[in-house]
């Protein structure tokens, strides 16, 4: 706990500074950042049963597990580490699945990315099938957020494009891979600068 601070998420260690290694491609250099985060988390899920009137829940320190477990696996599947990503991704989509499966999702996107990103983890361990499944949960569950745009799930379309080309259907592949293109110029003009994420 730092000094002076309340037991709180504060305590965890800036998401910005371990954003900032990440995002920059210094991925090595936010692991540590990682693991000092997650065994804080582990320790304040354990504090808070233990005390009462706590200022944070349980649910807020899962929030937390839940992001660290996404940006490993993230960092897994940029660095080449197969296994690892499966890891991580499977545990972020288990969290969102207990999370937010069972609720309206309205405005929350996390599930949707949890499915896009084990989709990636599938297929770079070379389960093609699960890979488009999770591509295709993906883009279903993204639908059902509020106010949806098509051109939101650019990401999981463009995904499950790639999964085609890979396996061989590149008329499949093209077809929804020009889809997608053709709901992006749409929305937002030819060769757009925004990103697809």
């Amino acid at each position: 706990m730092l000094a002076g601070k309340s037991p709180g998420i504060e305590c965890v260690p800036s998401s910005n500074r371990v954003r900032y290694q990440h995002e920059r491609g210094v991925s090595s250099g936010a692991v540590v950042y990682y693991d000092i985060a997650q065994v804080i988390c582990e320790s304040l899920k354990w504090t808070i049963k233990m005390i009462n009137n706590s200022p944070i829940s349980e649910k807020q320190v899962d929030a937390i597990l839940a992001e660290l477990s996404h940006n490993r696996g993230c960092i897994a599947t940029e660095t080449n580490c197969p296994k690892d990503a499966l890891k991580y991704h499977s545990q972020f989509n288990a969290m969102m699945l207990k999370e937010i499966a069972n609720e309206p999702q309205g405005t929350d996107w996390r599930l949707g990315i949890s499915w896009n990103q084990l989709g990636t983890a599938k297929m770079i361990n070379e389960l093609w099938e699960e890979g488009e499944d999770c591509f295709r949960r993906s883009i279903l569950t993204m639908q059902r957020v509020d106010n949806f745009r098509q051109v939101w799930i650019s990401l999981p379309v463009v995904n499950l494009g790639l999964a085609y080309w890979l396996t061989n259907r590149c008329e499949k592949a093209l077809r929804i891979l020009s889809e997608g293109l053709s709901h992006r110029q749409a929305a937002l003009g030819i060769e757009d600068k925004e990103s697809f994420m």
